[in-house]
């Protein structure tokens, strides 16, 4: 794996619940790392098969496995390109890699 491929930067972030006594709160998101990725085309099958309307925008991320975020899943959300992305999927990519699918609302 060539270290220039991973050339997007992507932030990794995780909801942080605010209990005020009364109510848990979400929505507040924090940021777990922000870390080099390579940035995979989907394919238009996949596009097709992941989209339900033209406004959203799919995703693929190729990024390194890290202790601070081998708990990555589909709770936590990434921003790319100005644009939060909720994450679909998380999966591992050979030894110490994961492949992300995440997709944003374009409004």
């Amino acid at each position: 794996m060539d270290a220039g491929e991973f050339d997007r930067k992507i932030t990794l972030q995780r909801s942080a619940d605010e209990d005020n006594g009364f109510e848990t709160t979400g929505g507040n998101w924090s940021d777990i790392a922000t870390v080099w990725a390579k940035l995979i085309p989907m394919s238009g099958k996949e596009i097709l098969a992941a989209a339900e309307n033209t406004a959203f925008a799919n995703v693929r991320f190729k990024i390194r496995r890290d202790s601070l975020w081998s708990d990555l899943n589909a709770a936590d959300r990434l921003g790319f390109d100005s644009k939060e992305h909720n994450i679909v999927s998380v999966r591992s990519e050979g030894r110490g890699f994961f492949l992300i699918d995440a997709v944003a609302r374009g409004d």
